[in-house]
């Protein structure tokens, strides 16, 4: 089984979900995270003090798409796992095409040059002031 995993800019999730959800994507998880890519992030000031704001918002996505990169079980239904696990057991040559498909779909559809498009909308975004940048609280600048 393969799972995808994707970083994306905060403003494009709801665009990702409905484009996922189109093409028959049942189940996600969604988790807010923070970091950095190419960006490395900046220094601003703020209350004449100097902070790095290097970890910028992000979203993560993972998933799995049932039966062309994976099976998806129920949550709680541990009989339903075993017969995902105990299937693909008994059926190598499924488990290699599903590991594959979900490897070229990450490579396709998940790869670089969308996170470099996504990086470069951000950073358009936020050099035109479409996107104001996050500023440390009192506490965050004392520390």
């Amino acid at each position: 089984m393969q799972k995808i995993e994707a970083i994306i800019q905060p403003s494009r999730l709801d665009a990702v979900k409905e484009a996922l959800i189109e093409i028959g994507v049942e189940g996600m998880t969604i988790l807010e995270a923070r970091g950095h890519g190419r960006q490395k992030g900046h220094t601003e000031f703020y209350r004449g003090r100097e902070y790095t704001v290097d970890l910028l918002p992000k979203v993560k996505i993972e998933l799995v798409v049932h039966d062309e990169t994976g099976l998806l079980v129920e949550p709680g239904d541990p009989d339903a796992l075993a017969g995902a696990i105990v299937t693909l057991l008994a059926d190598p040559a499924r488990a290699v095409r599903l590991g594959a498909a979900g490897r070229r779909r990450a490579e396709t559809d998940l790869g670089w040059d969308q996170h470099v498009d996504a990086y470069d909308a951000l950073l358009r975004d936020v050099a035109l002031g479409a996107r104001p940048l996050r500023h440390a609280s009192a506490a965050e600048t004392t520390a």
